[in-house]
């Protein structure tokens, strides 16, 4: 009976730690995050500093949304290049993804999510095409 009981506790705190969405896991792990985040959208970009196509979608959605969207960017690449990042896109939030429990590694990037103003997923990508550009400006508009 022991067992089945720590049985079922395992497989409920596993569902619940899974179940758990990009965002909520971000904010557990950084508190401060929702006192920063000032725009209705949020977008989190799931991504690595010394990734040419993270770069690539940093560079696009800075120049198509900077005032729209508040970008929040889980970086797991190295420190150094995250903080030269972390100047050039000044009005980002920067955090380390290594540091973030219940998140997981990464097997891709970038990976896109997209969040309203209710902090409900509308959109997610994995990789960059120019065409996110053109989705995640119908999300907007449409949420």
């Amino acid at each position: 009976m022991k067992n089945l009981f720590s049985t079922i506790i395992t497989l409920f705190l596993i569902v619940n730690i899974y179940a758990q969405d990009t965002y909520s896991i971000i904010k557990n792990y950084d508190k401060t995050i929702e006192n920063i985040v000032d725009l209705d959208n949020k977008l989190i970009l799931i991504s690595n500093s010394g990734c040419g196509h993270c770069l690539i979608a940093l560079n696009r959605i800075k120049s198509s949304f900077n005032d729209k969207l508040q970008t929040i960017v889980i970086d797991y690449g190295d420190y150094e290049k995250r903080m030269e990042l972390k100047k050039k896109y000044e009005n980002y939030i920067f955090l380390d993804g290594n540091k973030i429990k219940n998140l997981g590694s990464p097997d891709f990037f970038p990976k896109l999510y997209l969040y309203n103003k209710e902090d409900v997923l509308i959109w997610k990508k994995e990789g960059w095409f120019n065409k996110n550009i053109g989705k995640i400006n119908s999300k907007i508009k449409s949420h």
